[in-house]
């Protein structure tokens, strides 16, 4: 697993790369349409690393339920036991279900490339910047999330990759 994430995050850095370079290089002869390729390049990477980390989450999701159904199925675990692998998967999925509800609050309101992830002492935001003003999207996407939870004493870390 660790083998393929360093594998797709340096083709991905690769990729970026290349694409800042040629979006930067003078654009001697190039057309619309190549200069429109190379952006659609360029969005097709953010969106991949966006959509991986959304899938290993829902991977480490379905392995924790698993695991703990294992204890559940099991007739060597003790009555505390499986009810202690009962509350793990129901606050799991609860935590699980927060952040993807919370992402799609944020995506709702008109980012594209969101990811959210809840952290023991914070909640870690990974977006993609609509505008150059990062100190207002900054505010904007922390003013939305606690907003939607009801809650202002959260510490929220905000990421523009």
């Amino acid at each position: 697993m660790n083998r393929q994430f360093v594998a797709f995050l340096s083709l991905f850095s690769l990729v970026l790369v290349l694409s800042v370079y040629y979006v930067i290089m003078p654009t001697k002869g190039k057309t619309n349409a190549e200069e429109n390729l190379v952006s659609l390049e360029i969005q097709d990477a953010v969106n991949s690393n966006y959509e991986m980390l959304s899938l290993e989450r829902d991977k480490a999701y379905k392995e924790y339920v698993a695991s703990q159904n294992v204890i559940l199925a099991s007739s060597s675990y003790s009555g505390e036991e499986k009810a202690v692998a009962l509350q793990n998967i129901a606050q799991y999925t609860k935590q699980y279900e927060l952040e993807k509800n919370t992402e799609m609050t944020i995506k709702n309101s008109g980012y594209q490339n969101v990811y959210v992830e809840f952290l023991e002492d914070y909640i870690n935001i990974k977006a993609t910047a609509i505008t150059s003003d990062y100190l207002k999207e900054v505010a904007n996407i922390i003013y939305i999330v606690q907003d939607y939870l009801d809650d202002t004493s959260n510490n929220i870390c905000v990421n523009f990759l």
